[in-house]
């Protein structure tokens, strides 16, 4: 065994991210890209201290993504190296029921597997690389088999030092190869929202949470997988930038899993009565104003301006606040989209949680009613800290946005459309170690 350092060298990234492929075969997803520039931005400051290289939309052609692979090979004995990849991912069997994992690139061809990257050239890196600690995370859904997990786990002995002086080499994806990755409140949000309360985290931890609560939340229908890979010698790659085996001393890995509060489908009911098409458009309307479609957070050179009550001490809570506020927005687009509730409530509380329901109920109620929109712009406007626990949060919403009821019909005409932009405003409170919206209203701009 290699003699390591209880410490990282230094830090490198690779973060790839596919909303849109030149191949019109492929659906196209709408939150790769900003997923990776959320997890890019999380990995370049200052709590964890990795260079990292992004590769979005066009940029991310084959040719690409096996150069920055490449480049990430220079890396030393005591670095450790982040390979994260957003997009489609998918799983060939050949004749004799050997499983394969492919990712396609933006200039993949779906008839043509040659064109997308086999898993095994990214998880190659390992042979290639004398980085001690190597992880690879998937936004996307491959089986174990495909992945190449083996059955190998962490030492018993999980102080810091242990974990950094044994190499590792470990994979996360977001699903089982037979699963459909969810592009609402993705994997990837999970993960930047548990990095950035815990501050210091293992993957091995970080799978286990994440396995845990999006199994939980999608009711067993998307089960993230992670593991080892061949190679592996009982280390642990260790979300940090300054490890100090002193303060960390044994890093718990078997700390209990505490799931998000999921509401559970509304109670069945009957309707009495036909319900007045104009009543029932005004209501809706009125529901859905409160409801922008969230765009990546703004760099902080754009960013919105902030007033604290104790600057030094809340300065690291802004990212966590606009993720509520992007998160509260996604679960209700969900629940329009499907006439699911079963996301409402992981971002909202109080008042606005009530203001979801009902809003959901009234499309129900209104004959199989649903929305749809155009988004344009999303911009955080202000954010005022009360205190470390309660803040508010003003965002300017550009986007239009027209009301369907009956889907037999879908080239029917709008039973409603309106234009933006919206002036939103936000209560964000803290509430069983959340960050939650609890008052969403509409201003005048």
């Amino acid at each position: 065994m290699a003699d390591y350092k209880p410490y990282y060298d230094k830090s490198y990234a690779l973060v790839v991210g596919i909303d849109s492929y030149t191949d019109r075969s492929f659906v196209p997803l709408g939150e790769a890209e900003a997923d990776a520039q959320k997890f890019a931005a999380l990995l370049e400051s200052p709590a964890f201290g990795f260079e990292v290289r992004t590769l979005l939309g066009e940029a991310a052609t084959r040719e690409a993504v096996l150069e920055a692979l490449f480049a990430l090979q220079q890396a030393g004995p005591d670095d450790r190296l982040l390979v994260y990849i957003a997009g489609h991912g998918y799983t060939l069997v050949d004749r004799f029921g050997a499983e394969t994992g492919y990712l396609a690139c933006v200039d993949t061809e779906s008839e043509k597997h040659y064109t997308a990257l086999e898993l095994e050239e990214i998880t190659d890196l390992r042979r290639r690389s004398e980085a001690k600690h190597i992880a690879f995370i998937f936004d996307a859904c491959f089986s174990g088999q495909a992945l190449g997990l083996t059955r190998g786990v962490t030492e018993r002995d999980t102080s810091a030092a242990a974990l950094l002086e044994r190499r590792a080499y470990q994979v996360l994806s977001a699903g089982a190869g037979d699963q459909t990755v969810s592009d609402f409140h993705s994997m990837t949000d999970v993960i930047v929202e548990r990095l950035a309360q815990e501050g210091v985290s293992t993957l091995n931890s970080l799978g286990l949470y994440v396995q845990q609560r999006m199994a939980t939340e999608s009711k067993q229908l998307q089960i993230p997988q992670f593991g080892h890979l061949t190679g592996s010698q009982g280390g642990d790659f260790i979300f940090e930038a300054e490890i100090d085996a002193e303060a960390l001393h044994r890093i718990d890995d078997t700390a209990p899993f505490r799931p998000a509060p999921v509401r559970g489908g509304l109670p069945s009911w009957v309707l009495g009565g036909i319900i007045g098409a104009v009543l029932s458009v005004v209501l809706i309307f009125g529901l859905i104003l409160l409801v922008p479609e969230p765009d990546p957070v703004p760099p902080p050179d754009s960013g919105p301006e902030v007033v604290y009550t104790d600057e030094d001490a809340q300065r690291v809570l802004v990212p966590q606040v606009q993720e509520a506020v992007l998160l509260y927005d996604r679960e209700f687009r969900y629940a329009l989209e499907t006439g699911e509730p079963g996301y409402i409530g992981l971002a909202a509380t109080g008042e606005a949680l009530q203001d979801r329901l009902n809003a959901l109920e009234i499309l129900q109620a209104a004959g199989d009613c649903y929305w749809d929109y155009d988004q344009h712009d999303f911009t955080f406007r202000r954010i005022e800290f009360f205190d470390d626990d309660d803040v508010e949060v003003r965002a300017l919403v550009d986007r239009d946005g027209r009301v369907y009821c009956g889907r037999e019909d879908p080239v029917a005409r709008p039973e409603f459309d309106f234009e933006g932009p919206l002036l939103i405003r936000y209560r964000v409170i803290v509430e069983d170690q959340r960050w939650k919206v609890s008052v969403s209203e509409t201003l005048d701009e």
